[in-house]
């Protein structure tokens, strides 16, 4: 939820007392999250835990890695370690050093993060557990941390 896949997302409604409120996991701009998959491994690489970046598509900045290479300098995994701001689900980013054509691509940023865990499927239903923040049109996020749904009948 709230990754470039928008036939994925949440949405919550609120309406009590004359308090009106909507959010959902839309693609927001905002401090990355997850990392999807490295694009390109690059090569001369060093394993590092600080390896700057810079947008190679979209406008965020400021994203640190910590990279694992392997002998040839080939980027093989890739953790954030400082979220930068002003990224969006699938942006992608070029991480400096080595021979400059290492690339990885956002899952999703923090104010639209989500995972639904399927537990079991028996009988045509679905059981599992979800998380997800969601944001307003104001960016006020709303965090659902602990849910839970237990058979959901697929359709």
């Amino acid at each position: 939820m709230g990754t470039t896949n928008q036939n994925n997302f949440a949405s919550y409604y609120f309406n009590s007392e004359g308090i009106e409120a909507y959010y959902d996991t839309d693609t927001y701009y905002g401090p990355a999250y997850k990392i999807a998959s490295i694009l390109n491994g690059g090569a001369d690489y060093s394993n590092t835990t600080g390896a700057l970046t810079q947008s190679y598509t979209g406008t965020g900045s400021g994203m640190k890695l910590s990279i694992q290479t392997d002998a040839t300098g080939k980027v093989t995994s890739a953790v954030i370690v400082a979220r930068g701001d002003g990224y969006k689900a699938g942006d992608i980013v070029t991480i400096l050093g080595g021979n400059g054509s290492a690339r990885v691509r956002i899952l999703n940023v923090q104010q639209s993060n989500g995972e639904i865990v399927i537990e079991s499927f028996e009988n045509g239903t679905f059981t599992g557990t979800f998380k997800l923040n969601a944001a307003n049109e104001d960016g006020e996020m709303i965090t659902f941390s602990e849910g839970n749904f237990y058979k959901v009948p697929v359709y």
